[in-house]
């Protein structure tokens, strides 16, 4: 028996489970098979002003993908070993965005959703913005991203699209250049996919 201290979202595909620290300001990955927390990280260093810091986990294969504050952190699950850190804070994109906008906790993405190598965040607020990180493995990089008058929301998925929700309407992106490739004809009342 194991007293985890983080809050997690399951199901799990092996003996790992992670998630954000009740306790600690961290993140942290604990093995069930050997009874042991494999890998810690804290993530006050990722904080943004004074705001609280938005977070958000998603897998895909033997990488996870976290978003934390300003950054996107990239682990391999298979070693337990933080591999790469991109803060989308010094991007030319979200340095327009913090120019236009300023720093607020409704312009900081909260969700992350990864697939294949790749990763998109997004921010579901009255100003959206949808960023698409690509991954080789060992690193991330801005492939391509845009501003919103509305609220985005949205998924990667295997194959070349991702499917999100843009001003309450279904839509498609390319993965790799971010040209709308598809839009519902009629709206939604639903506000994720």
């Amino acid at each position: 028996h194991m007293d985890l201290d983080v809050e997690f979202n399951g199901p799990f595909p092996d003996d790992l489970v992670y998630g954000f620290s009740q306790i600690r300001s961290s993140f942290c990955i604990y093995s069930l098979a050997s009874n042991a927390l494999v890998l810690e990280i804290g993530i006050d260093k990722y904080r943004v002003a004074n705001l609280p810091i938005k977070k958000s986990i998603s897998r895909s294969g033997s990488k996870l993908y976290v978003l934390v504050g300003c950054s996107v952190l990239l682990i391999d699950l298979e070693l337990n070993v933080l591999i790469s850190e991109f803060n989308y804070f010094d991007t030319d994109f979200f340095k327009e965005v913090i120019s236009e906008r300023g720093v607020s906790h409704p312009v900081l993405p909260y969700r992350i959703s990864a697939c294949e190598g790749g990763a998109v965040i997004t921010n579901a607020s009255s100003d959206g913005l949808i960023m698409y990180l690509g991954s080789n493995g060992v690193s991330l990089s801005l492939l391509w991203a845009r501003k919103a008058a509305s609220a985005i929301y949205a998924e990667n998925t295997a194959g070349d699209l991702i499917y999100g929700i843009e001003a309450r309407k279904p839509r498609a992106w390319d993965k790799f250049t971010g040209v709308e490739v598809w839009q519902a004809s009629v709206g939604t009342t639903g506000n994720t996919i």
